[in-house]
């Protein structure tokens, strides 16, 4: 799906390397030796944590615009 924009085209990255896609999840996952599950787990859980105020991220913020 972009795996950010919700288009549900998991590998088109619409010209913009900005875009998460499925690539960049199977070269995450080789890169640590994961499975791509358990990445998708890490950023879902990591993600919940910043969104809870329990870790903080240097370049955003709840409620902060992603731009």
């Amino acid at each position: 799906m972009c795996l950010s924009c919700g288009c549900m085209e998991p590998d088109a990255g619409h010209g913009d390397p900005r875009h998460i896609t499925m690539q960049h999840l199977v070269e995450a996952a080789k890169a640590e030796g994961l499975s791509v599950e358990q990445v998708w787990r890490n950023m879902t859980e990591t993600m919940e944590k910043v969104l809870r105020g329990e870790v903080r991220s240097r370049v955003w913020t709840p409620g902060a615009q992603g731009r």
